[in-house]
């Protein structure tokens, strides 16, 4: 890099003398030496330097002294760069950029450039509000640098841990059952008192409230027929962990919108929900196990339903109601999908819902089943994903299609 610079330098020189070489083609290679001294140049903040030197204008030669006796090749000094001095023109805070002006204390020349966000140094997590069993919480973090804050909520427990006197033994919450609420004995295998199963009696309110002990003993199930054409009912809470669901419990409850079983629930009797016309909302917990084929059928106004994802033996897949095991397709509803691999819609699976108007069944499905899709009075489009062949396979229940307005079926995709 050196010795390009040199020679770089001494071409400019013999350009400006308006040398010429030393000697042309066949003359003597000597000549005298018509020298002249170059000033030293002291590097600057962006420009190299060079020491001083003797050069001949006619070769190009340089020399340490001025008789051209000494040859040298003259040292050249790097630039030395700015040396700058910061200045801050906007202090940079943990969320924006700042700017600085650099200002050389050489030469004075000046840039300015940005000071990234410095970030936020976060302090640990401190409970502002401590949550309850049904209430969150709340945890804040503060900012080391500008005190901002961070808040986020903290889950509550999700349930009450109750004593044998109905009071939550974590936040001193009392459970008021619902008065006149009746209560039957419930024997468990070994013949001894297993706990009890609840029914109307003589309840008239609208909102029922199930406590989760009567007498001291656990409240374990909604008795056969127990609420069974209550009308006048609108919501049913239960903070006991019911087990089972009677047959026809709350068969006919037009009043109720929301159909919710908790975890604990593991069965669901015949017609338990039959004639539930305005429920417009299924939910499943992760234990149910068992649930007789028409608990919930006549479910008219049905929109949606969810199945726990920790539930073993059903799915909630494409707001259908589907047994994994077997692949059949027990309830669906008015958003409906029915998923690829149900192998059945089973008996009144759609029966009367007046809210679907879009059905593609996949071709994996070999039965439909009786009054499947029966009463679908806004059912205008029914697509089977396969060939007509298969669709002549399929087996089909009586009145499967009745007051259905779709016409022909189609097929394919």
């Amino acid at each position: 890099m050196k010795g390009r610079s040199i020679a770089f330098f001494l071409a400019a020189v013999l350009c400006l003398c308006g040398a010429a070489g030393c000697a042309g083609e066949g003359e003597p290679q000597t000549h005298r030496h018509e020298i002249f001294y170059v000033e030293e140049r002291r590097p600057t903040c962006t420009e190299a330097g060079m020491e001083g030197y003797w050069i001949c204008r006619i070769c190009g030669a340089t020399f340490s002294d001025e008789g051209g006796k000494e040859p040298c090749e003259p040292e050249a000094f790097p630039a030395e760069g700015h040396d700058f001095f910061r200045e801050a023109l906007k202090a940079a805070t943990c969320e924006e950029a700042g700017r600085i002006r650099l200002v050389c204390t050489k030469c004075d020349y000046e840039e300015e450039e940005t000071d990234p966000a410095k970030g936020h140094i976060w302090g640990p997590w401190l409970t502002t509000r401590a949550p309850s069993c049904l209430e969150a919480g709340e945890e804040t973090r503060f900012c080391a640098n500008c005190r901002e804050q961070e808040t986020h909520s903290i889950p509550a427990s999700g349930q009450h841990k109750f004593g044998t006197d109905n009071v939550c033994t974590a936040c001193a919450f009392v459970c008021e059952p619902t008065p006149g609420l009746s209560y039957a004995p419930v024997t468990g295998e070994d013949g001894n008192l297993a706990g009890y199963a609840v029914s109307l009696g003589t309840a008239e309110a609208s909102q029922v409230v199930v406590a989760p002990y009567y007498e001291g003993e656990p409240v374990i199930a909604v008795a056969e027929k127990g609420f069974c054409d209550c009308n006048g009912i609108k919501t049913f809470t239960s903070y006991a962990l019911l087990v089972r669901i009677g047959a026809e419990a709350f068969r006919g409850c037009t009043g109720l919108r929301a159909v919710e079983l908790a975890d604990s629930v593991e069965e669901v009797g015949e017609m338990a929900f039959y004639a539930c016309s305005k429920v417009v909302s299924l939910r499943l917990g992760s234990g149910t196990e068992r649930i007789a084929s028409n608990a919930f059928y006549g479910l008219q106004a049905l929109e949606s339903i969810t199945v726990s994802e920790e539930n073993l033996a059903y799915s909630g897949e494409g707001n259908c109601l589907v047994e994994r095991k077997s692949g059949k397709l027990i309830l669906g509803c008015g958003s409906s999908v029915i998923p690829d691999g149900v192998r059945e819609i089973c008996d009144y699976a759609f029966h009367n819902n007046c809210l679907i108007s879009c059905v593609e069944v996949p071709s994996s499905v070999v039965r439909i089943g009786t009054s499947a899709f029966d009463g679908c009075k806004e059912l205008t489009s029914f697509t089977y994903l396969g060939t007509a062949e298969e669709w002549e396979r399929v087996e089909k229940g009586a009145r499967w299609r009745d007051y259905a307005p779709f016409g022909e079926v189609r097929f394919g995709a």
